[in-house]
């Protein structure tokens, strides 16, 4: 519930809120005071409507990518955990623009 309102909150704000969020949650994650599950399932729920936000939203996967990007750059999650990330879009044929948007944004991190 923490996750999805956070992102909720979040998504239509800046860049910076939402690096700031999703450097929020790796730190939570990275030091086991939320579980990754939990973060998951959050995650889930606002990806459950990502066509109709994507309608709303015109930067959506980029704001999604800087929300979970920080799970792997900063966090203890490897990259294998995109495949749980990407459930909830694989019907729609969405996964792809947003793993290409989470390695966009990591390799921004990665240069930096």
């Amino acid at each position: 519930m923490v996750t999805e309102c956070s992102i909720n909150h979040v998504l239509e704000r800046s860049d910076q809120a939402c690096r700031t969020t999703g450097q929020l949650f790796a730190e939570l994650i990275k030091l086991k005071l939320q579980p990754f599950n939990a973060h998951m399932k959050g995650l889930a729920a606002v990806l459950e409507f990502a066509e109709d936000l994507e309608i709303e939203i015109p930067n959506l996967w980029s704001y999604l990518a800087q929300l979970i990007a920080p799970l792997f750059t900063h966090g203890d999650c490897t990259l294998s955990r995109l495949n749980d990330v990407c459930k909830p879009l694989q019907g729609i044929g969405k996964c792809s623009k947003l793993v290409a948007a989470i390695l966009e944004e990591a390799s921004h991190k990665a240069v930096s």
